[in-house]
């Protein structure tokens, strides 16, 4: 037996390295990346199994196709010209300019401007005639009208 532990002793003795046993570096990767890794992983995993069983649970799924959302441009017959809302820009146009334009995409009729009328406008509207020209004539101070009208229908 004492053979035994001698040789056993002399192997020891022969293949020992400093600091290869230390009890803290048991089942420890000596590399701190690796736990990271590990950890990330383990997180990651956390984020997809609750995304999943939300998309399985709380999410009411899409059943129909994607709906085309955009108003139409052409106007039902039934529906008075001045009444189509649609979306027009002005971009330091005069006045006498802005009215052909109202009534080349609206289709109206509006009362002429002064030709000496110098004002110029700047603005993006999306609505029907009557209240753009509620608006312009408020920021303006002008008095533009829709002809064949009532005056309540323009006036608000």
């Amino acid at each position: 037996m004492k053979d035994k532990f001698e040789e056993s002793l002399s192997f020891v003795v022969r293949y020992y390295k400093r600091g290869a046993l230390r009890p803290t570096m048991l089942f420890v990767a000596p590399n701190r990346w690796r736990r990271l890794a590990v950890a990330a992983s383990i997180g990651f995993g956390i984020i997809v199994a609750s995304a999943c069983v939300y998309l399985l649970t709380v999410h009411e799924p899409v059943t129909d196709s994607i709906q085309d959302t955009t108003a139409p441009v052409a106007s039902t017959p039934a529906e008075a010209p001045e009444k189509v809302s649609r979306r027009i820009k002005f971009d330091d146009a005069p006045l006498a300019d802005v009215v052909e334009e109202i009534e080349k995409v609206y289709g109206v009729k509006v009362t002429p401007v002064a030709d000496n009328d110098t004002t110029r406008l700047t603005l993006s509207y999306e609505g029907n005639a009557a209240d753009l020209l509620d608006t312009i004539n408020e920021l303006l101070g002008t008095d533009l009208k829709l002809e064949n009208t009532p005056k309540a229908d323009t006036e608000k």
